[in-house]
């Protein structure tokens, strides 16, 4: 089947014939149900209907069309297979949900009843949520509002300024569809918060600013129908007055929904998107001995296998790896082949650019398409290639290596890159085919290869020298380590079986459709009817909606999680009284008196410990709620709005501020001028907090959501200056009580650079200080920046979910970076609380939503989720009347003031226990040394002298070597990852920016203007997700640090502890490094593309949008690459920087360490010592082994 459009035949893709057919056969008026998953829609569907026809949730309940028309009740399922299925008569409801739920195999619901208001040729449909996770759902929306003559949008009363929301409508209306706003849930209002003339006039001025064209709004509530504000029964009788009209109004729409057709046939949008993660790991413990000693044996019987033959083992390890590196590697792939080609072309005599001044732009061209292929080529090589082999020349040793600096000479030369000589030098010096590109990436390939292996094998030469002494010594100790544990084996045995059991195979495809119209003339028929007075009999209802039931079985199953039912103790305090004691009966012997005084610190740090829990969560998800329940008190406020601009902190009062004393720092200059230069970058002006003032910002031309964002807050911010300037670089300190003006109000707020409450409650007097972020969603895309900061300086982050909108597509994104930064912590800090359970109809319906949040976090990649679900509502309610906390929220902070407080206090329980240890070795060899006679003390002391100056020189030598390539390394990687990521999101975004729905108007140069606004806002919103994405590896890079520095101390601690085992390096902070990333300014030439168009047709007909497509994709891909090197150069001289910093710090540290090491031996070389220290030594003995008592009779 084909259709004409202008004079050219177009073949029609099955979908599409399926939708001319439903046009063509199409009788009906249709309206449909459309918004937030959980704003509502299908019990205002219901509400209007005057019948339970639809299952309700706060979770997705549709995953298809439900399509409701007049007739004698009845149920018809049509399945994707084509297949109808007719249920009447005794009807099973739950059966009818559970279809409406399958996405998959059902493909639209219609249902039928004897509506009086839909006997004159209208429908009703409700769609999936356009907020919903679940591609599916995304697609149905989309699909279902093709054939839609006028569009219900229903938006929950707190998410009504939520981006995803805006994003949407204004796609909508600029697609022309007739809008019907409900904002639901208007019944969560606060009067004393914030006015409801207040609330409804900020909802129309964004929607203003926006550009959001609608027919009107309705503010409805369910659950409170005598509230005044409440419009419910308006906005029934209109909607009863619109649907009578449905045989005219259906008339007056059809060549518009044909027109839609059209223009849908010409973009044919298809997006695939792939995922395939799985990962399964199975752990057995057997009987008779623990998980960890089993893993212990194991190791030791692996690595003694290993070392028998260790030389031949590791070059086998290495020679094989790489030559299956070296198989596989493909360096020149699709794009860098037809590069290669790009470039030959220009080497052929007949190559010319333009007419005029040829010869220069030929060779411009030339030079250029030799650079950009030699830098794709190399980046090649590093990923395919050079990365690899230093990945696992990394696995070598170090701290074994006799020869450890030559070693690191010859993996660093790994690096192998190439500039345009290596190129160039190689070019065709006759004219050559096409075929002829393939034989010179052959030749390359096998250079390059050649050259890294040839370089591999040199380094891997200096390890294997290097270690032949360290070998022999690692056998023959492993042999006696291994006896210990012979009876083990056949446990073993067991579990390395258990181990290899894997598997990982998960896909999924996603697509989308965007199917609109749009014709100009029907929005004054809707006005018309629905103003028209509803008949008397239109109105009766029949006695049909008894039979409609439904259980309360739950939408999803859900396991039962374990919750604790009483609360939990910390597993094991140890006993710092005793140990104080101990240590002060000795404090009067010189020896050991630096230990003391470290162990003391060690234990006054325990007693004042504080860690930092961060809030995280959608703007509206009832995080400061959640705060207010777990402090006791309403101390953070809230609110509908988007307000929360600032980190606020909140902790245990001091001496200087006293409970209830609040602390507001507002933004310095500095700041203020950064943050002004860089939003009005986006503006492309040029502004300071002087000129901000007086310049006239209403005049600024926003066509795209990122300007018109930018363009509201510095006119908020202007405005604040002029009244409050004097504020700048001031602290000031007002009671709790003011608190709530001053955060509230966007105006006051923008100024305040954070926040910190002093309030004593059970949270802050265990040592825990709670921080209340912005946002992650909010319509100021500030806040979600600031959120980040927070990210690595938490010990913990609790991201909160809201029961009514559990998990939305900016959950989703957020949690994913999320994810990915706690894989830097060495334990999880990750927690996730469902907020607000109280709203749940029934324990099922409850069950059902928890189970939807962890598949969701699963599909966001993580995995194994702790989630809390929690109703701080009711809690709150309970610690103002003085009443003990019950249910969910009384076993949430079991969880968080037992299991979790346990984790945050084991990482100094474990450096205390680990500092006793070191302290009691030293006194060992101290008892030892003092005993000994004279002669022997001189070459005892002699020695040590000789092994630690060896040591001292010899990390003076490395001079932090094996850090920085670590750092350096990771950092080529992520870099690498966010350079190919941008290339893929910029030709997968292109589509949403660029359609049939964007470019459009009734004049060329109309259309012309359109598009460049739709590459524009196109190239904001890559630069946005850019920005989100280098922000992320910079956290994860700063928390990286820190690992690679704990990591690189540790191994020359127990380096040094080989020549001399009293040595110890005392726990202490490490060097901070917290890299930030510029903001990106990547852009290309908008208006060369609108310059060029011809017209719609050769545009979407013509082949000229794919042609487009990738001329803007490279020429935005190449700036965001250039971005991302900048950033990279930048971030890997931060690292030198800050590592050689940590060296000279650390140079330091080292040898007061080991001067004080000497100086001790002077001090205890008499005998009458010895006896004295080895009751010292006793003494901490019999505390370490009753502290292993302890613990064990805990377990």
């Amino acid at each position: 089947m084909s259709g004409m459009t202008g004079t050219t035949t177009v073949e029609w893709t099955e979908k599409e014939k399926q939708n001319w057919q439903a046009i063509e056969t199409k009788q009906s008026f249709r309206l449909a149900f459309s918004g937030h998953f959980s704003a509502g829609k299908s019990t205002l569907l219901n509400e209007l209907l005057g019948a339970p026809l639809l299952p309700t949730s706060p979770i997705p309940t549709s995953a298809n069309q439900v399509i409701i028309g007049q007739g004698d009740i009845r149920v018809v399922l049509e399945k994707a297979s084509g297949e109808e299925e007719n249920w009447q008569g005794a009807i099973d409801w739950d059966a009818v949900k559970r279809s409406g739920m399958d996405g998959t195999k059902i493909k639209r619901l219609r249902i039928y009843a004897p509506i009086p208001f839909l006997k004159h040729g209208s429908e009703l449909m409700d769609t999936p949520g356009v907020d919903s996770t679940d591609p599916t759902h995304q697609r149905v929306t989309l699909d279902a509002l093709y054939t839609t003559d006028a569009i219900v949008f229903v938006m929950d009363y707190n998410h009504v300024k939520a981006e995803t929301n805006l994003y949407f409508l204004k796609q909508l209306s600029t697609e022309g569809k007739p809008l019907f706003l409900v904002i639901n849930q208007i019944d969560k209002h606060e009067e004393g918060e914030l006015s409801f003339a207040a609330y409804r006039e900020s909802i129309e001025s964004t929607l203003k600013e926006w550009g959001i064209r609608y027919v009107t709004i309705y503010y409805t509530s369910m659950k409170k129908t005598g509230i005044p504000e409440n419009e419910l029964v308006r906005f029934k009788q209109e909607m009863k007055a619109l649907l009578l009209a449905g045989n005219r109004l259906a008339e007056a729409s059809k060549n518009r929904l044909k027109h839609s057709f059209y223009k849908s046939v010409q973009r044919r949008l298809q997006e695939e998107k792939d995922e395939a993660v799985h990962l399964l790991d199975e752990q057995a413990a057997a009987q008779g001995a623990s998980f960890e000693t089993l893993l212990s044996y194991q190791e030791e019987y692996e690595r003694l296998e290993r070392l028998k033959d260790a030389h031949q083992n590791r070059q086998s390890q290495f020679q094989g790896e790489w030559q299956s590196l070296f198989r596989q590697a493909t360096l020149f792939n699709a794009a860098l082949m037809e590069q290669t080609q790009q470039w030959l072309e220009t080497l052929q005599p007949n190559f010319r650019v333009g007419w005029f001044f040829s010869k220069k732009k030929t060779e411009e061209e030339r030079m250029r398409l030799l650079k950009q292929l030699t830098r794709a080529l190399d980046d090649q090589i590093q990923s395919q290639l050079v990365f690899h082999v230093k990945r696992s020349l990394q696995t070598i040793p170090v701290d074994r290596l006799a020869n450890k600096e030559a070693f690191l000479e010859a993996v660093e030369r790994t690096a192998f890159h190439i500039d345009e000589s290596f190129v160039s030098k190689h070019a065709p010096t006759e004219t050559v085919g096409r075929e002829y590109a393939y034989q010179f990436a052959k030749e390359r390939t096998d250079e390059i290869i050649r050259e890294v292996k040839k370089r591999a094998n040199a380094a891997l030469e200096k390890a294997q020298a290097g270690l032949r002494t360290a070998d022999q010594t690692a056998l023959e100790k492993g042999k006696a380590e291994l006896e210990q544990h012979q009876r083990l084996k056949p446990l073993v045995e067991k579990w390395v079986q258990l181990n290899q059991a894997y598997a990982n195979q998960v896909e999924s495809l996603e697509s989308a459709a965007k199917r609109v119209s749009d014709n100009g003339a029907f929005e004054q028929a809707l006005q018309e009817a629905r103003k028209q007075q509803l008949p008397e009999d239109e109105q009766q209802q029949t006695n049909w909606v008894k039979d409609i039931v439904f259980s309360d079985e739950a939408l999803f199953a859900a396991e039962e999680q374990e919750k604790p039912t009483e609360r939990l103790r910390f597993s094991h305090e140890p006993n710092k009284s005793a140990l104080r004691t101990l240590l002060r009966q000795y404090q009067a012997n010189i020896w050991g008196s630096e230990w003391r005084e470290r162990l003391e610190r060690r234990l006054k740090q325990m007693e004042e410990q504080q860690f930092t829990i961060s809030l995280f969560g959608a703007f509206s998800a009832g995080k400061s709620s959640f705060a207010n329940a777990l402090l006791g008190a309403d101390v953070l406020p809230t609110s509908p709005h988007p307000t929360t601009a600032t980190v606020t902190r909140v902790q245990q009062a001091t001496d200087s501020f006293s409970h209830g004393t609040v602390q507001i720092r507002y933004k310095g200059y500095q700041e203020l001028e950064q943050e002004i230069a860089s939003i009005g970058k986006l503006l492309s002006l040029t502004l300071t907090p002087e000129t901000l003032t007086s310049f006239k910002l209403a005049g600024v031309k926003t066509e795209t959501a990122a300007k018109k964002q930018a363009r509201a807050y510095l006119q908020t911010l202007a405005a604040s200056l002029k009244q409050r300037e004097m504020l700048l670089s001031t602290t000031t300190t007002v009671p709790l009580t003011e608190l709530s003006e001053l955060v509230a109000n966007e105006a006051h707020a923008c100024l305040i650079a954070d926040v910190c409450i002093y309030y004593d409650c059970l949270l802050t007097t265990q040592g825990l200080t709670l921080v209340d972020t912005p946002g992650v969603n909010s319509i100021h895309g500030r806040h979600t920046n600031v959120a980040y900061e927070q990210v690595r300086r938490s010990d913990a982050i609790f991201y909160v979910t809201y029961y009514n909108h559990s998990f939305s597509k900016t959950d989703a994104r957020f949690i994913e970076q999320l994810g990915k930064i706690n894989k830097q912590f060495t334990s999880n800090k990750l927690y996730f609380v469902l907020n607000a359970v109280d709203l749940a109809a029934n324990q099922s319906e409850q069950k059902g939503v928890e189970a939807y949040v962890l598949r969701s976090l699963q599909s966001a990649g993580v995995e194994n989720a702790a989630l809390y679900p929690i109703s701080s509502k009711i809690a709150l309610a309970e610690k103002r009347a003085g009443k003990p906390v019950t249910g969910l929220f009384a076993a949430f902070e079991n969880e968080l003031y037992g299991r979790m407080l346990q984790t945050f206090k084991q990482l100094n329980v474990d450096i205390l226990y680990e500092e006793v240890a070191a302290y009691n070795r030293y006194l060992q060899q101290m008892a030892t040394y003092a005993k000994a006679g004279a002669g022997s003390q001189k070459q005892h002391k002699d020695e040590i002298s000789e092994s630690l100056a060896q040591m001292y020189n010899a990390f003076c030598r490395e001079a932090g070597e094996p850090l920085k390539q670590r750092l350096q390394q990771e950092a080529s990687e992520l870099f690498l990852y966010l350079r190919e990521r941008m290339q893929y999101m910029l030709r997968d975004g292109f589509g949403e920016h660029v359609n049939v729905a964007t470019v459009q108007g009734t004049t060329k140069k109309a259309q012309r203007e359109s598009l460049a606004k739709a590459l524009r806002e196109w190239g904001e919103d890559s630069s946005s997700f850019l920005a989100q994405e280098a922000r992320a590896t910079a956290v994860r890079l700063t928390l990286s640090f820190k690992r690679h520095y704990r990591r690189w101390l540790k191994e020359w601690e127990q380096a040094i502890q080989q020549a001399y085992e009293a040595f110890y390096l005392e726990e202490q902070e490490t060097i901070p490094f917290a890299f930030q990333v510029e903001p990106p300014d990547i852009r290309f030439d908008t208006e060369r593309y609108a310059k060029n168009f011809q017209s719609l047709k050769s545009l979407f007909e013509g082949g000229e949008l794919d042609h487009v497509k990738e001329q803007a994709a490279a020429e935005l891909a190449a700036s965001a690459v250039a971005y991302v090197r900048d950033e990279e150069a930048r971030c890997k001289e931060a690292v030198i920087q800050a590592v050689q910093t940590a060296f000279m710090a650390e140079k330091d540290r080292m040898e007061s360490a080991i001067a004080l090491q000497l100086q001790r031996l002077e001090t205890v070389s008499s005998r009458e010592f010895a006896q004295q220290m080895e009751q010292e030594s006793t003494s901490l003995q019999n505390w370490l082994e009753q502290e292993t008592a302890n613990q064990k009779a805990q377990l």
